[in-house]
């Protein structure tokens, strides 16, 4: 935040040190619009409250939520301690829509549109295959430390399926090419534009996804180089978000089915795996439960307004 010891006041007055560290993260990034206007969030002009906004690239109603929070928040607090807030708080405003657009896919096809704007074509079988497997495995619903773990016996390509536990997960038409380049090759094209392509053999490992120097079970590592490339091509690849379409598109086909979105599942899962959530007593995991589906349930109605106009 431009004035860092306001900052640390207005924290303070959380007593919960998550909101206190979630907050401070999310003042931190509103920071950098504050050093380029040269003024803080209170002295900002609507216009220049809104560009606050857009650098969060808020898609998902929570977040959505806990940032309207913040600013609310921090006005009334600088309003208690004399500070006058110029900007209206509703100047903070998230065009939601417009990032899922941005952020999300559609479907296997849409998804195949993007992985081709940014790395080579399978066909050329170089080591982008592997971030590509990578993202359709985030997309089928694959966790992003059971993608890199997984071996070539995980992976029948007769079916064809990836195994993961007692999990089995389909792969898409669109994403059988590249998973066929890693099961099959022993070696990758590095592409040169300037002079004649040339191989490298691949790690002697029975890891899916190993590259050419070893093992690489560290998706941290993947993914900062999905970011390179994506960023450098203008896409948007964030793992996150082609995990959270895949969520969505399997439910609108259950839906098509059913004729009802169901979250059941997916919401227990997510909650399983917060520590926060295990700890807490019976009343708060209901109310947890209920307000992490409805807001799944909105960023879904939002997703299909974007993608299939049926809202």
């Amino acid at each position: 935040m431009y004035d860092e010891e306001r900052k640390k006041q207005f924290l303070s007055s959380f007593a919960s040190e998550s909101m206190r560290h979630k907050y401070g993260l999310y003042l931190e990034r509103a920071g950098k619009v504050e050093e380029k206007f040269d003024c803080r969030l209170e002295d900002m002009t609507n216009e220049q409250a809104h560009e606050v906004a857009l650098v969060f690239g808020a898609q998902r109603n929570a977040t959505v939520k806990l940032l309207e929070h913040l600013f609310a928040t921090y006005k009334e607090w600088c309003e208690e301690n004399g500070i006058q807030f110029k900007p209206d708080v509703s100047a903070f405003s998230f065009d939601t829509l417009s990032l899922i657009r941005t952020h999300m896919v559609f479907d296997p096809a849409q998804l195949q549109q993007k992985l081709d704007l940014v790395f080579h074509k399978e066909s050329v079988k170089s080591t982008d295959n592997i971030f590509r497997a990578y993202l359709w495995m985030m997309f089928m619903g694959i966790g992003r430390q059971e993608a890199v773990e997984i071996t070539n016996e995980h992976v029948d390509l007769s079916v064809p399926c990836v195994f993961v536990g007692d999990e089995v997960f389909k792969i898409p038409a669109e994403a059988f090419p590249c998973f066929y380049v890693l099961a099959t090759s022993k070696s990758f094209v590095v592409p040169n534009p300037n002079h004649s392509d040339w191989t490298l053999d691949r790690y002697s490992s029975n890891q899916f996804l190993r590259g050419t120097v070893g093992d690489n079970r560290k998706y941290k590592n993947i993914e900062a180089r999905i970011g390179l490339a994506s960023t450098s091509k203008g896409v948007s690849l964030r793992p996150r978000d082609i995990a959270y379409s895949g969520v969505f598109y399997r439910t609108y086909l259950r839906e098509l089915e059913t004729g009802s979105p169901d979250f059941t599942q997916y919401v227990q899962d997510w909650l399983a795996s917060s520590e926060v959530y295990k700890n807490q007593d019976k009343r708060s995991k209901q109310k947890r439960y209920q307000n992490v589906l409805s807001s799944v349930r909105k960023d879904y109605k939002n997703w299909k307004t974007v993608f299939t106009n049926l809202e």
